[in-house]
């Protein structure tokens, strides 16, 4: 399937044009051309899409050149092996997998920071606009953050306890993002500053996974009523579940950038600059700013409930003349 929306203009152009208020207003144009396709003889789809926004007030422009997706729905492997289907438990493992590219080139260069206010060498501080010409292309190319992410889901088995009352489902989840630049920490001690650097092109690897497992069941009650009511039964149902997800701490891998007490000379340098103040140990991340973000740089453990109730009413349907359906459900 193909699409297509194109928005262009200059900041006078609504201005001198319109009658219209709200595009008189308007200050921001976007187009997109996009394509998608679902494969017919494989589980794959997949879709591109070129975008491109401006916003006439500020000057900046961002182009998305392009943004890609390709998804692979739900496999089981037992089937992959031609293995017939038997009701064993290994056939319910399952994968899926995604995979997201984008490459993002946008006029406005973003003020490099560090949380806690952690003085810098080099950089601005405030964002500042590159103007969209044909002199700025390299300037421009320099400021394009681009990446590929991989998503696999993995469906365990699922169990059943206590005489197949509770339904209990594991999952696993890995996503791997590469990207083509990352940053470079460096601690400079005459300045007493952090030195930030942009190493690009390399290859690198941001990587996340996590865990969880869900336990579901359902409760029923039913009353009949007997004689020629209108309502002959009614049932309630009742389905709670627990989940539980775990995702752990990644700040000490190489996806991050740590400065702490055990660094000596390095921390209490950094104490220093802040007039004596302590510094917590905190880590960086090499991806900040980046197109698909940063691996989690803390443990996460979630525990969720879920009640859901449902009634239904058996009631006699007045509009039966044959005696054939005399009830439906409510």
């Amino acid at each position: 399937m193909f699409s297509a929306s194109v928005q262009a203009g200059s900041s006078s152009y609504n201005r001198i044009n319109t009658l219209n208020a709200r595009q008189l207003l308007s200050a921001t144009f976007s187009s997109t051309v996009s394509y998608s396709k679902q494969l017919r003889t494989l589980p794959i789809n997949y879709s591109v899409q070129l975008a491109q926004s401006q916003n006439t007030q500020t000057g900046v422009m961002d182009f998305t050149l392009p943004n890609f997706n390709l998804g692979v729905a739900r496999q089981y492997p037992y089937q992959w092996l031609g293995i017939q289907p038997s009701g064993k438990f290994y056939e319910q493992f399952a994968i899926s997998y995604n995979l997201v590219a984008q490459n993002r080139i946008s006029s406005l260069v973003p003020a490099r920071t560090l949380a806690g206010d952690v003085p810098l060498l080099g950089g601005s501080s405030t964002p500042y606009n590159i103007p969209v010409n044909l002199k700025n292309i390299n300037n421009l190319l320099r400021n394009a953050q681009n990446g590929l992410q991989h998503q696999f889901q993995i469906t365990l088995p699922s169990a059943t306890l206590l005489a197949r009352h509770i339904q209990i489902q594991p999952s696993i989840s890995y996503g791997e993002t590469w990207y083509l630049q990352r940053l470079q920490y460096s601690y400079e001690p005459v300045p007493r500053a952090v030195r930030i650097d942009t190493i690009s092109p390399s290859f690198n690897r941001a990587y996340s996974y996590s865990g969880s497992v869900s336990a579901s069941t359902n409760f029923y009650g039913t009353a009949n009523f007997k004689g020629n009511h209108y309502v002959k039964a009614i049932r309630h149902k009742v389905s709670p579940s627990v989940s539980y997800s775990y995702s752990p701490d990644l700040s000490n891998s190489s996806q991050f950038r740590s400065f702490s007490e055990t660094q000596g000379s390095t921390y209490e340098d950094l104490r220093s600059a802040y007039n004596g103040r302590i510094l917590d140990p905190r880590s960086f991340s090499r991806y900040q700013g980046s197109v698909y973000g940063t691996p989690t740089s803390a443990r996460v453990s979630q525990v969720s409930f879920s009640l859901q109730n449902q009634i239904e009413m058996k009631v006699r349907n007045n509009q039966d003349t044959t005696g054939t359906n005399p009830y439906k459900k409510v």
